[in-house]
């Protein structure tokens, strides 16, 4: 028996990790959980070091990201865990009740956000955040011509982009089914694209200068405001430190279209670095394919500049950027010149638009309690744009600037979060076109909290009450609950429900619609628009030996209590515009797999169904515009030795209805199924250089007649709105890449 004992006392003493000695030694010891916050949480750091704050004594984690050591003598006392090339954080122990810690050491930024990407998945679905979060990298952006951010969601399901109109070159996304003035858009982390912004806004955004792209499904979090209803997208741009020493890039395609991009990431020291990125791209090809007399695409010319500023210090840390942009743009019929404005001569439109942003982020950390900070987010924009639709003129200017102030800390133990604060928001629009004038000053302050409950890695919860008081709409109140629970290992299912609401601008979010002959008709007071999202997710990951695939279901409702309605519908040469007086509802469901098939070849196929109700005042009916149905196919393949990327996308879009645009038209007709096809070849160079060759709409699909009485653009029968599908046909295109890294990366 003796020798049993002795056995089992030499087990402990060399092997004090096993099972056989776990009771025991969890008794004594405190176990740091270490995971890298990647795309799963399955991404266990090994050689991750733990040490108590202002000693060596500490550890390192092993094969399966645990590193143990005793308790600090004297408790309370703070943990800090490093690890190379991400984030350090420190962990404030408070006692000895809790022996188990997890610990996510994300990639390096102001707020620790999770828009982290690793090399081996260029996008993901997030199994970190608690929110239904799609996550697209660096690499990703590369798999097809993606000049600004209207082109980084080729290989995306959940986000739709289109041309509003056949004529101005003004897009839109449509996320769960409903435009994008329901998105909230975020620089940083910081409100941006509001507004007159919206309808150039995605083109103002160029693709090279982005680090990754977070695409967050439902009601977002409260941090960011009061406008999210069907979703945030949050776009970073390339991050100071890290960016490399200049890289430059170049774009064409056989239309005329060109892109040039200069980015070059500077340090002053080590603390203080920055990132200098200029863009220029232009168009002045004159095409009309479908021989209908106007340009399939407007003629532009674009200017962006911006520097990027930040400062990292043991206690504080800060960001500051400024963006200038100039945007000007012509169209309408193919012989159009300057010398026909303002005349029945041409048919011609053009917008001119400079806009000056800045943002600024600083945080303060308190040494002695690393869980608590404090930060301040700031930003102020400029946005001036004229303009002309054959004889009649557009002019728009807002002033926009916004205040927010968090503060963040834990209730006892890291299980617990908590964030309060509040914000001010002020806007002032001043628009003309034709015989309309609005003038607005809007301003709100608001103040929020928001709770967090973790659970190990089996279950988070984040609570939001957000209240804000409005000049114009008065008290507004906005609840926001998520909930993330994973039962088994690689499954995740989340739960979110919450209530947003917006201001919206009926001129300037609708420019696109100025192009037609209808006259804009406000029957009453605008109010404000607010809405309710729910929303279920599955997702499930899973591997086979090395190969690596994904199964995701969701399903979202939106049901707005309050809505502008933009209606044309039979109205012949009037835009009605009034307040929602009925239901009006969405609902989006997703589907989605991606797999592996073998090593370097991955496969994605997604469906997508999306049901939108508005009452109109003809009654309940399908909202225009929006896809019934829609299926994308994508396909990846990487050589062994990464000099080879082939990238096919083949996007399926179903039937949406079509209105009738003047008393008399058909109506409820449908838009026909069709199939594009894009594809992209690469070759990567040691030295730095990538080029690239592709094309666009192979198939060479293209909507006929896009323009509805052409031969007549001054008419009262002269519609450009109605864009079911594509106008240009099959795009042909090429680029060059060149990467110089830092000294310290050679």
């Amino acid at each position: 028996m003796y020798k049993i004992i002795i056995s089992i006392s030499l087990l402990c003493g060399f092997y004090n990790l096993s099972e056989l000695c776990a009771q025991s030694y969890d008794m004594d010891y405190l176990k740091i959980h270490v995971y890298g916050a990647y795309e799963d949480d399955t991404s266990k750091l090994f050689g991750a070091n733990v040490f108590w704050l202002g000693t060596t004594e500490g550890a390192s984690s092993d094969e399966k990201g645990i590193a143990a050591l005793p308790f600090h003598k004297h408790l309370p006392h703070d943990l800090v865990i490093t690890y190379v090339g991400l984030q350090n954080d420190t962990v404030a122990i408070l006692n000895q009740d809790k022996k188990h810690y997890y610990v996510f050491l994300p990639d390096d930024d102001l707020l620790k956000t999770i828009e982290v990407t690793r090399k081996k998945q260029s996008s993901y679905i997030s199994t970190i955040d608690p929110i239904r979060s799609d996550i697209i990298g660096e690499n990703e952006l590369k798999k097809a011509a993606c000049c600004d951010l209207s082109e980084s969601f080729e290989t995306n399901a959940s986000v739709d982009v289109s041309y509003s109109d056949a004529v101005t070159g003004a897009k839109e996304i449509q996320l769960l089914g409903l435009d994008g003035v329901y998105v909230e858009m975020l620089e940083q982390n910081v409100p941006s694209l509001r507004g007159l912004a919206i309808p150039f806004g995605l083109s103002y955004v160029p693709g090279p200068w982005l680090q990754s792209i977070s695409i967050a499904k439902g009601a977002g979090s409260i941090l960011s405001g009061h406008e999210s209803i069907t979703g945030t997208i949050n776009y970073q741009f390339k991050r100071p430190f890290e960016t490399e020493r200049f890289i430059l890039d170049l774009f064409g395609n056989h239309q005329g279209r060109y892109e040039l991009n200069a980015i070059t990431g500077y340090e002053l020291n080590d603390r203080v670095g920055g990132v200098l990125a200029l863009n220029g791209g232009g168009l002045h090809s004159r095409h009309d394919y479908n021989n209908d007399g106007f340009l399939d695409q407007p003629l532009y010319d674009r200017f962006n500049i911006m520097n990027r500023w930040m400062f990292q210090g043991n206690k504080m840390r800060g960001q500051l950027s400024v963006n200038y942009l100039l945007d000007d743009r012509s169209g309408g019929q193919i012989d159009f010149n300057s010398e026909d404005k303002g005349t029945t001569n041409a048919y011609g439109l053009g917008m001119k638009t400079n806009r000056l942003e800045a943002y600024g982020k600083t945080a303060y950390f308190f040494e002695k309690k690393p869980y608590q900070n404090i930060a301040l987010l700031y930003s102020i924009n400029y946005h001036d744009q004229r303009g002309f639709f054959g004889l009649r003129e557009y002019i728009g200017d807002q002033l926009s600037f916004n205040t927010t102030l968090l503060f963040q800390t834990i209730i006892k133990t890291s299980d617990h979060g908590v964030v309060v604060g509040g914000n001010t928001h002020v806007d002032h629009y001043n628009e003309q076109f034709s015989t309309i004038s609005l003038t607005d000053k809007f301003w709100d302050l608001g103040a929020f909290l928001e709770y967090t409950y973790s659970y190990l890695t089996k279950l988070k919860i984040v609570g939001g009450l957000r209240l804000d008081y409005h000049n114009e709409h008065d008290l507004q109140f906005s609840p926001r609950v998520h909930i993330k629970w994973s039962p088994v290992d690689k499954s995740t299912i989340r739960l979110s429900a919450g209530r947003g609401f917006r201001n919206a601008r009926v001129l300037g979010e609708n420019v696109s619609l100025m192009a037609s002959s209808r006259e804009f008709v406000i029957e009453e007071t605008i109010g404000v628009e607010a809405a309710w999202n729910t929303g279920i997710s599955f997702v499930q990951k899973f591997n086979v030996g090395e190969k690596q695939g994904h199964m995701a279901l969701d399903f979202y409702h939106t049901n707005f209590q309050k809505q502008v309605i933009i209606d044309g519908n039979g109205m012949n040469n009037l835009l009605s515009i009034y307040n929602l007086k009925g239901k009006s509802y969405a609902n989006s469901f997703l589907a989605e797999v991606s797999y592996d098939l073998f090593k370097g070849f991955n496969l994605k196929l997604a469906y997508k169904m999306d049901d939108v109700k508005t009452t109109f005042k003809s009654g309940l009916e399908t909202k225009p515009y929006t896809f019934l149905h829609k299926g994308l196919l994508v396909a990846h393949y990487q050589s062994k030795n990464e000099k080879w990327q082939i990238d096919v996308n083949f996007d399926m879009h179903g039937k949406h209805r079509l209105p009738s645009s003047f008393e008399g038209d058909i109506t409820d007709s449908f838009s026909p199924f069709y199939i594009q096809l894009g594809a992209q070849v690469s070759k990567f160079f040691d030295n730095g250089i990538e080029i690239y060759v592709g094309g666009e709409n192979i198939t060479n699909y293209r909507q006929p007649n896009p323009i509805i009485g052409a031969d007549d653009p001054f008419g009262d029968r002269f519609d450009t709105s109605q864009v079911w599908g594509p106008i240009v046909g099959g795009i042909f295109y090429g680029g060059f890449r060149y990467y110089l890294k830092k000294k310290s990366e050679l």
